[in-house]
């Protein structure tokens, strides 16, 4: 109705007979045209923005209280699970995008990321369980710097709340140091985070050197957010050395506990 008036005003008569042909026109340019999405969002019949979509728009304006609001309010109503796979995830893979396609500068990339981990770092000063004083069981590499490392950082949590030992590792470049680090640290298992698809490349180059370095050790690599079919992606890692692939955080704390040796399931499990 207000395509309509606006038409019909435009151009009168002319404009109420074409009123409906020519708004159509426009939703399907805002629909094919990345830079004129929000004609899409403003007149076509799309649902409400996603919460990952929301959570990155504060983010970009600095509405950095309303994010936290946003991602508390999430994790009540679904859980922290939930809320790094639905929202996290999602907001990091739209400033990833963006990088790619130059919309954001990396100036805005990097204060999207550091904001999205002082918002979990609040999210898990919010809980009272204590971290575990052991070894680490599981060692988490980081493809890249940045929306890698935060994602390792996202599993790091979840295991430690599935009663594992886990350690995200700071990224380092060369790929060395992080070798040097897992073999201090004693790991069972590693898990390589990598936001696909750009960093599955990263990934490759890292589990390959994992694999010549410590042959019996259990390697697996995470493609956050993968869409579509990743064969192409799993068979390049598995041929690189990794033992398993994984897309979701959720499907990660799995296949940890799947490949867990005795010695090092959670006390729980091992109690029973």
């Amino acid at each position: 109705m207000a395509a309509t008036v606006f038409w019909t005003w435009l151009w009168g008569p002319v404009g109420l007979l074409l009123a409906t042909p020519l708004t159509v026109c426009v939703v399907v340019v805002g629909r094919y045209i990345p830079r004129l999405g929000f004609l899409n969002l403003m007149l076509g019949s799309e649902p409400p923005l996603p919460a990952g979509t929301r959570l990155y728009q504060r983010l970009l304006s600095h509405e950095f209280r309303e994010a936290v609001q946003l991602a508390r309010e999430h994790r009540d109503e679904h859980g922290q699970t939930a809320l790094y796979e639905d929202v996290i995830i999602p907001a990091l893979r739209l400033a990833e995008r963006d990088r790619q396609d130059g919309v954001s500068t990396p100036a805005s990339v990097r204060s999207v990321i550091e904001s999205v981990e002082q918002l979990i770092a609040e999210s898990e000063n919010e809980k009272t369980n204590a971290p575990l004083e052991r070894s680490p069981s599981v060692c988490i590499a980081s493809a890249r710097d940045g929306i890698d490392r935060v994602a390792a950082q996202m599993l790091a949590r979840l295991l430690q709340e599935s009663e594992f030992s886990a350690v995200a590792l700071e990224h380092s470049n060369p790929a060395a140091e992080t070798l040097e680090a897992i073999e201090s640290a004693h790991c069972k298992t590693v898990l390589i985070s990598a936001l696909e698809p750009p960093a599955a490349s990263h990934a490759e180059s890292l589990c390959r050197r994992l694999r010549q370095r410590f042959p019996q050790m259990k390697i697996l690599v995470g493609l956050w957010g993968a869409d579509g079919d990743v064969a192409k992606a799993a068979g390049r890692l598995k041929a690189a050395g990794a033992d398993g692939i994984v897309t979701t955080l959720h499907g990660a704390v799995q296949r940890v506990r799947e490949h867990a040796p005795s010695g090092m399931e959670e006390p729980s499990r091992a109690a029973a």
